[in-house]
């Protein structure tokens, strides 16, 4: 079975740790927030007797966390404006909008109810929402078409699914048929907003063909996706929570609030809250990450050595070629020194009697008949007395 690994977290992992966020931190006081990187965030929450830290990693996950995260020892300019507007308010309300990846947490600080908005899709952002509804604090500004992330506007959430799968009496799925030839798991997940896993997990409880078309999907078929999508939204949102970590031949490939048929036969690993769960996966999965980088790093360094060596070993070769040639051509003037000295004193000679080394240059030839030493003379430089020989 070929999975994914899980790279973020789904609106339904989500509303699981928002249940339990909901029970665990509303009513304590945000006694500080740190900016842990571009994208991480930590809150230092306080109820009476024990402090919680929240951790969110905005585009990936947010969870409650007992490990130690490092932070600078001065924060960045925005992470010191929520500090001004939100330090030592209280958490009136946790939420998350229908089943976007988006945690919400309302704080009561000075008489002044402020909502701070997390989004986890995408590349993340976060948004502080001032007491008239209006955009207080942005970390990431932007204009799209359907709605502006700047200071001074209104905020407006992102656009909503077609099919509402929280609706109490169950969603209504007929809107299925008119995507034509839609594969019915692209089409689900297109019209709910479920992410292709439960959009997968949905079908399944359903018996129906992911492949299939969505404008041959019978009305006998509709109502099983119906009450597949109901029962699945009972168990994580009413039902008792699952945590597990799914591991498929060693690897951690999924985080999930309840069991799911999809991994029937894989290996699980329970945890006691989704919280802790989430926790567990991500932060293995940066691990991994880091590690990997770090190996990654490791061997580039290490190729580089191995050029450096290649390098040095070509130029030892070559010095000591070059070192044999000239012990060779050394060893050959040790052996022939006398022969040399003589031809020298001959050569001075001789340019004493014409006058000139260009003068001696001229009878190479006549001196190269008279045999060795003079037939090693290959030429005679015209400045002298240095000779060329064979």
């Amino acid at each position: 079975m070929v999975v994914d690994m899980k790279e973020a977290l789904s609106g339904l992992d989500l509303a699981a740790v928002v249940r339990e966020l909901s029970s665990t931190i509303k009513g304590a006081r945000l006694a500080n927030i740190y900016q842990a990187g571009r994208n991480k965030f930590l809150l230092k929450l306080r109820k009476p007797g024990v402090t919680h830290r929240l951790l969110v990693e905005l585009g990936v996950r947010a969870n409650l966390t007992q490990r130690e995260v490092e932070v600078p020892e001065r924060p960045p300019p925005f992470c010191m404006g929520l500090r001004k507007d939100l330090r030592g308010g209280v958490v009136v309300d946790v939420g998350q909008h229908g089943l976007d990846r988006v945690l919400e947490l309302t704080v009561a600080n000075r008489g002044d109810r402020y909502k701070l908005v997390f989004e986890l899709f995408g590349d993340g952002n976060l948004i502080l929402i001032g007491p008239d509804g209006r955009i207080k604090r942005v970390l990431r500004p932007k204009e799209m078409r359907d709605r502006k992330l700047l200071v001074g506007e209104e905020f407006k959430y992102p656009p909503q699914p077609a099919i509402d799968i929280t609706a109490p009496d169950g969603p209504d799925m007929s809107g299925l048929r008119e995507l034509g030839d839609l594969e019915a798991v692209r089409g689900l997940s297109r019209l709910t907003g479920l992410s292709g896993p439960y959009a997968e997990e949905v079908l399944l409880r359903a018996g129906v063909e992911k492949g299939k078309p969505c404008s041959s999907l019978s009305d006998a078929e509709l109502a099983r996706l119906r009450e597949a999508v109901a029962g699945l939204m009972r168990s994580v949102l009413e039902g008792p929570l699952e945590p597990r970590i799914v591991v498929n031949g060693g690897r951690w490939i999924d985080v999930i609030p309840v069991r799911l048929l999809r991994y029937a036969g894989l290996e699980e690993r329970v945890f006691p809250t989704m919280n802790e769960a989430v926790d567990a996966y991500f932060s293995k999965l940066e691990a991994d990450r880091l590690g990997a980088a770090a190996l990654a790093g490791l061997e580039e360094q290490v190729r580089k050595l191995e050029r450096m060596l290649a390098a040095q070993e070509e130029a030892v070769e070559r010095f000591r070629a070059e070192a044999e040639a000239k012990k060779r051509i050394a060893d050959a003037i040790y052996a022939h020194l006398n022969e040399l000295n003589f031809l020298l004193d001959a050569l001075r000679d001789l340019k004493e009697t014409v006058g000139s080394w260009e003068a001696v240059r001229d009878k190479l030839g006549e001196l190269r008949a008279r045999g060795p030493p003079f037939s090693w003379l290959k030429d005679l430089l015209p400045s002298g007395p240095l000779a060329l020989l064979d």
